[in-house]
């Protein structure tokens, strides 16, 4: 599966510049401290979890965001939020474009977070739905051109999202209690969405049609996030089965045990990068017994003798989990990396920035916010001498001097690893670096 074009929306969420962001299959996300970076992340997170596609949630939905301060702006005196996104989902035989999109706008009542304002796409419809205390009402139109692209459209879902304009009639079939929960949105967004969808002209005589955003799209990344540190290193593992993806990398050892005793080649991948990283040369699982518990321990090959993960350094017990499940991905999944490069050296994270164009070029996507010079100059190393080109682009953050929020560069990477569109800020802090140890040394 192909990751669909796709760009985001934020208007007052944490740190981020308000107005649409476009996403590609590789983007790296650049910039200094409390610039926004991360906060990227979050709306992509947030924008992914079922919570917040069925039921508007905006709080609880991802870690950190419990309270509305944590979702707000602190830049001006905003009471609203609102973020979104809009996917191209297919292309009609007659040239048609079908949409996905969700926008949610939610009003600060203390410190909680409630929706008042739902807009969905659902292939060219757009349904609009408003909550006050006496109901839900919705309004239907149809978008208007029939040749744009996501970001073409994007202004346009924008503008009807925030206006008033329309007719809006009393959603029915509602019980009155659900309209102060949020499962009241989830049966606003069926009702509207299924009525909406049905009085179009039928090509079947007794055709029923679903709505195509609530059973494909309530997972529109399906991503996986890594946060900046992950688990530290143990040397003894207890046999039970936790494959299951833990975005502090506690599932690796059981995933890398399973490698080794079903997929041979997998296994093979990650020893390879250890090899092309220095980081170790060869993997080996052994099992342990004692205290009627079946146990094992992974240990890694260096300088022809075995070592624990602890006994080679930080680095490696941070970069392994994420090494071993991106040799092991099935596209779609995308992946969301907060500074992979934590204590590693310069050629591992070389090496880092080579199995990402490797795994790209597979069908992967893969958001990375790093710090790391060389992890992005390795990766348009890679891009320039594959056969296999990635769509990929630096979302350099920096903080404004002219506004009172960062702002963000769109910097896209080419076929052969040239960079277009980035400011003389984006080099400046590397140059300046390297000119002062020229100088002193």
């Amino acid at each position: 599966m192909k990751f669909p074009e796709i760009v985001l929306f934020s208007k007052g969420f944490k740190g981020l510049p308000n107005g649409w962001k476009p996403i590609s299959p590789v983007t790296f996300v650049v910039g200094e401290n409390s610039s926004g970076k991360t906060s990227l992340l979050d709306l992509i997170s947030l924008l992914d979890s079922a919570s917040f596609n069925l039921f508007s949630q905006f709080l609880g939905s991802v870690g950190g965001l419990d309270q509305a301060n944590d979702v707000i702006t602190r830049f001006g005196d905003e009471s609203e939020v609102s973020i979104g996104y809009l996917a191209l989902a297919s292309v009609e035989s007659g040239g048609e474009q079908q949409f996905v999109g969700l926008m949610v706008t939610a009003q600060r009542r203390g410190e909680s977070l409630p929706a008042i304002r739902t807009s969905i796409v659902d292939g060219r419809i757009l349904v609009r739905i408003k909550r006050s205390e006496d109901g839900f009402t919705g309004a239907t139109s149809f978008l208007p051109q029939k040749d744009q692209d996501a970001f073409g459209t994007a202004k346009w879902f924008e503008d009807r999202h925030f206006s008033e304009t329309g007719k809006f009639e009393l959603i029915e079939n509602i019980g009155s209690a659900d309209v102060e929960n949020d499962l009241g949105w989830l049966n606003a967004k069926l009702y509207a969405l299924t009525r909406a969808l049905n009085s179009k002209p039928k090509q079947r005589p007794g055709e029923f049609r679903t709505p195509q955003f609530m059973h494909t799209n309530s997972n529109i990344f399906s991503s996986r996030r890594y946060g900046p540190i992950r688990k530290e290193a143990q040397r003894i593992f207890y046999e039970r089965k936790k494959t299951e993806f833990d975005p502090s990398g506690s599932h690796y050892p059981y995933f890398l045990k399973s490698l080794s005793e079903q997929r041979s080649d997998a296994l093979a991948a990650v020893i390879e990068f250890g090899q092309k990283s220095g980081l170790f040369e060869n993997i080996r699982v052994a099992k342990l017994s004692g205290d009627g518990a079946e146990a094992f321990s992974i240990l890694y090959q260096k300088f022809g003798r075995e070592f624990h993960a602890d006994e080679l350094g930080y680095g490696l017990s941070q970069i392994i989990p994420i090494v071993t499940d991106l040799l092991t991905a099935t596209p779609p999944f995308t992946f969301l990396i907060q500074q992979p490069e934590v204590h590693l050296h310069p050629k591992a994270q070389a090496a880092f920035g080579d199995l990402l164009h490797q795994v790209a070029s597979l069908g992967c996507a893969l958001i990375v916010e790093t710090h790391s010079d060389f992890v992005i100059d390795r990766f348009r190393l890679a891009q320039a001498s594959s056969d296999r080109k990635v769509e990929s682009e630096i979302l350099f953050f920096e903080k404004s001097k002219l506004e009172d929020r960062p702002t963000f560069t769109r910097i896209t990477v080419g076929d052969l690893g040239e960079t277009f569109g980035a400011p003389d800020s984006y080099r400046d802090f590397f140059v300046n670096e390297a000119i002062s140890i020229f100088e002193n040394l």
